[in-house]
């Protein structure tokens, strides 16, 4: 449920949101011909490949934004158990716009993987079937929590109901590291469909983009954050170089696996590690820096700050 603007509809363009709101949106308030009138240049063929990994890419900033209510045993777990269903039911999407046969509807979109596609999940498996066949299992499974939705602990508990004495947040925890690994084998994949394959855990700086999008990138950034300014800092390191979407996600992608790999391996993050991320980011916000001498590198920062950085350019 959302208010769509004028400008929206100015704009719109064959996105995975724009082609969906075309065939499937429903007006609730307002002029009740306005969708087939003003998106009717949106199509689903003319998605971009592109789409899919960026898809991929905000589902995983969602799940870092909420990490820190489950690993630090505080506050409320639903944000992060529904980060969690929302890339888990967006996979079909993910993968179909990015081979170029998307299909408006979860269920629609599934039985077209499944049917149609079933040869693709075996090359991200690299012929693994049990293991493309159990992710099926979990797609399906939170899919139809999404069309009769039920109280998210009480889905969690029927999901791992297997792992008797787990709490609500510790289903939650236990489904995030299962989910990693997946969201990797994935990853790997796109990036070599969208020109980039044997990039280590998916670098989308080596993507290659055309300097229009970098240069109309970098206006949008400096236009969001001009009200902004006594806040963020905008750098200049890769300014016009790469772009701010890229580098986001680039740094959004290097701290999700490293939050796994501390969480899942009991290891501790060097202050270098944290820094080479953190240096990836267009700009910065103040509020997160501590001070000049004693910058703040911790990971739960970093997290904050990469999903705040999201929320405000991107979201």
């Amino acid at each position: 449920l959302g208010y769509m603007s004028d400008a929206f509809f100015r704009r719109a363009r064959s996105t995975i949101f724009a082609v969906e709101l075309a065939e499937c949106g429903k007006v609730i308030w307002g002029d009740k011909d306005i969708l087939s009138t003003k998106l009717h240049s949106v199509s689903r063929k003319k998605i971009e490949t592109m789409e899919g990994l960026y898809l991929l890419c905000n589902r995983v900033i969602e799940q870092l934004g909420s990490l820190d209510d489950v690993v630090q045993r505080e506050g409320s777990v639903e944000k992060a158990a529904y980060a969690i269903i929302k890339l888990y039911i967006d996979m079909p999407t993910i993968i179909l716009a990015v081979i170029g046969d998307f299909t408006a509807g979860y269920h629609a979109r599934f039985e077209k993987l499944r049917n149609e596609y079933y040869s693709v999940g075996m090359d991200i498996f690299n012929n693994d079937r049990d293991s493309w066949e159990r992710l099926l299992e979990d797609i399906l499974f939170w899919i139809n929590f999404k069309t009769t939705p039920v109280p998210l602990d009480k889905i969690y508990a029927e999901k791992y109901h297997m792992r008797m004495g787990l709490s609500f947040r510790e289903q939650v925890l236990v489904s995030w590291i299962d989910l990693v690994p997946v969201v990797d084998k994935l990853l790997y994949w796109l990036m070599g469909v969208v020109g980039s394959k044997g990039t280590v855990r998916g670098n989308i700086l080596l993507l290659h983009l055309n300097i229009k999008s970098i240069v109309k990138d970098w206006i949008k950034l400096l236009y969001v954050y001009y009200n902004n300014r006594n806040e963020v800092r905008v750098r200049r390191k890769y300014f016009l170089q790469k772009s701010p979407r890229q580098l986001i996600y680039a740094a959004a992608l290097k701290l999700y696996f490293l939050n796994y790999d501390v969480i899942e391996n009991n290891m501790k993050p060097g202050d270098g590690c944290l820094r080479t991320i953190e240096e990836l980011l267009p700009v910065d916000f103040r509020r997160y820096c501590g001070s000049e001498k004693n910058p703040d590198y911790g990971i739960a920062v970093m997290r904050k700050k990469i999903y705040s950085i999201w929320e405000m350019y991107i979201k």
